[in-house]
């Protein structure tokens, strides 16, 4: 009877739908940059101030991400590629952002602060749910791989284990054999 498996690695299409919801951080830092042209934003210069830096900061953060997960998915098992996507470092990086302009928005107050509040906040929302959700899924995916990985490489030690322990009873065989044959 054939061994039952209780893991999996992540599918290519997991992968996939993984990468997918990386490049919509793109999409929403295009939205926060093109906030300045918003219908309701009336201080376009202070909105450039505050926004920039943020969307800047959110780009890097989804290249490194994106960089990283490419090299995760390509060489899953490789130091290199598990150190290279230290998905911790850029999400922190964009939660920091998003913190540093929600404390700026609220330090300009007034009448400009207001508007700012009522332009960018509503982009700033969509983007920490979204990363929250590209965070969670590629905790999944990481801990799975990683998981797959530990039980492969503890199922070769068995099997190396198994293989070695025969090799040394054939060994002991042959030399017993060997013994009576002289």
């Amino acid at each position: 009877m054939e061994e039952q498996r209780f893991y999996s690695a992540p599918t290519a299409a997991e992968y996939d739908e993984a990468y997918q919801e990386i490049l919509v951080i793109y999409d929403i830092a295009e939205e926060l940059a093109d906030t300045p042209n918003h219908p309701l934003a009336r201080f376009q210069d202070e909105q450039v101030a505050v926004v920039e830096p943020l969307v800047d900061e959110v780009l890097d953060a989804a290249d490194d991400l994106s960089q990283g997960f490419c090299e995760f998915v390509q060489q899953p098992d490789k130091g290199k590629a598990a150190n290279a996507f230290n998905m911790r470092g850029a999400f922190q990086r964009m939660f920091k952002a998003v913190n540093r302009t929600i404390s700026q928005i609220q330090e300009v107050g007034g009448e400009v602060g207001e508007n700012l509040t009522a332009t960018v906040v509503p982009s700033l929302e969509k983007l920490v749910r979204h990363t929250e959700k590209v965070f969670s899924r590629l905790v999944v995916l990481v801990s799975v791989t990683k998981e797959t990985l530990t039980k492969k490489r503890e199922e070769f030690a068995r099997m190396m284990s198994v293989e070695a322990h025969v090799a040394t009873l054939m060994k002991a065989q042959q030399a017993a054999l060997g013994g009576h044959g002289q």
